[in-house]
């Protein structure tokens, strides 16, 4: 479980710095490995998120909202979704005790 919380920080680039090689050659494998790590996880999310554009895309067509298949609609849309979600989240973190 500890290497796989390890390396889950490497690849998603949070690296908390709770763990880290000491060595030389330990820093210079997890440099590469996580440079090569972080890529592939880009990848990953490029393709979730084209994935999910799609879906949006044909469910605003079928039900009559193609105006939100516009990019300024779909950019105005994800904007207030993100800002709201973010409102939500500090709202909660502040009542949090």
């Amino acid at each position: 479980p500890a290497a796989a919380w390890f390396w889950f920080t490497i690849q998603t680039t949070v690296g908390y710095g709770n763990q880290a090689p000491s060595t030389t050659k330990g820093r210079a494998l997890i440099y590469t490995a996580g440079f090569f790590s972080i890529l592939a996880f880009a990848g990953i999310l490029a393709t979730a998120g084209y994935i999910l554009a799609y879906l949006f895309d044909v469910f605003v067509k079928r039900h009559g909202m193609a105006f939100l298949a516009r990019p300024w609609a779909a950019s105005i849309l994800w904007g207030c979704t993100y800002y709201g979600w973010m409102v939500l989240v500090a709202l909660r973190t502040i009542d949090w005790k």
